[in-house]
């Protein structure tokens, strides 16, 4: 394999860890806000509807999260297969921290 090829494989692994764990991070942030805003309205004596549209505006964005999860994982599986076509690239079923066979599950959920 070519130094440059060698390169951009293991770029491209490293951004992919890098924009999963992203996401990841995201929707624990997002879930975290969501029973932050709930907890201060109970703690807080608010109306039951008090903050209603910003909640479901954020459940919202937490349901675009996870469908961009899901398309990551497909990202994922879909840059695998292309490692797997090329005869030059080597250690192709080695993904950083078990994440094929995270992904492998991820992608029965989410096919």
């Amino acid at each position: 394999m070519s130094k440059l090829v060698s390169a951009a494989a293991a770029d491209i692994q490293l951004t992919l860890a890098d924009s999963e764990s992203d996401i990841d991070r995201a929707i624990a942030s997002s879930a975290s806000l969501l029973a932050t805003m709930t907890t201060a309205r109970i703690e807080t004596g608010s109306s039951f509807g008090t903050g209603q549209v910003a909640i479901m505006r954020l459940v919202k964005s937490i349901a675009a999260l996870s469908e961009a999860r899901g398309d990551m994982v497909r990202v994922h599986a879909d840059l695998l297969r292309v490692a797997r076509e090329r005869a030059d690239y080597v250690g192709i079923d080695e993904c950083p921290s078990g994440a094929a066979q995270a992904n492998a599950a991820s992608l029965k959920l989410v096919a």
